[in-house]
């Protein structure tokens, strides 16, 4: 019996003719509060942000933007109430209000994916891991576990240099939405979520075929 393999995709905000051509589609008036979420903690009651849109920019169901570190995606109410019908990971909600040019405001939320340890997911033996530095992808690393992942990263030269995964094998993930922190850079989908996205043509976002493969 031939098992079919789960395929994922990557999910990233645009900077095209779509959203205005502009990179990020706001500017958080109250830069502190953005630069305070954090992944690692739980976000305390009571932090409600504020942004203005870009000049040119536009209005899209996913907006882009510069100031939380914290690995997510701001949302309106089109592309929640699409997420929320799928298996998401540990995480909360930040309101937002966003402010056009003419003083127009609408209600947006960032989804803050909590860093959560998803080694379990991974099989180490299966998976391509390439040094990076620069950004520049180096040699070929064989990794055949979690330790040896750990050792691998505590070896390396300086802070420029870094481990990801090029070809990502799971042996399982039961969520549709995730951020392998520290395997690959980008969020990934499942292609149900994919299909629904698309379905319900959820706008200022790119989805491409991610390097990762559930066997």
């Amino acid at each position: 019996m031939l098992i079919k393999k789960r395929k994922f995709y990557t999910i990233e905000t645009i900077t095209d003719s779509e959203v205005g051509s502009v990179f990020p589609q706001i500017v958080f008036k109250n830069l502190n509060e953005a630069f305070s979420i954090d992944a690692d903690y739980e976000i305390t009651e009571g932090i409600e942000l504020e942004g203005d849109l870009q000049p040119q920019a536009k209005l899209t169901d996913v907006i882009s933007q510069a100031s939380i570190s914290a690995q997510g995606l701001l949302i309106n109410n089109n592309a929640m109430e699409v997420l929320e019908k799928f298996q998401l990971p540990p995480h909360s909600y930040v309101p937002c209000t966003i402010y056009d040019q003419e003083g127009g405001a609408y209600g947006y939320s960032y989804l803050v994916l909590r860093n959560s340890d998803h080694s379990r997911l991974i099989d180490f033996e299966h998976t391509v891991f390439h040094y990076y530095q620069f950004g520049f992808q180096k040699d070929h690393i064989g990794i055949s576990s979690f330790k040896a992942f750990e050792e691998a990263k505590k070896s390396l030269p300086s802070k420029d240099w870094w481990i990801s995964a090029t070809d990502l094998r799971l042996k399982s993930n039961p969520f549709d939405l995730i951020f392998l922190s520290g395997y690959l850079g980008e969020i990934i989908v499942s292609e149900g979520l994919k299909d629904e996205l698309r379905k319900n043509r959820i706008t200022g976002i790119d989805i491409q075929d991610a390097p990762v493969e559930l066997c």
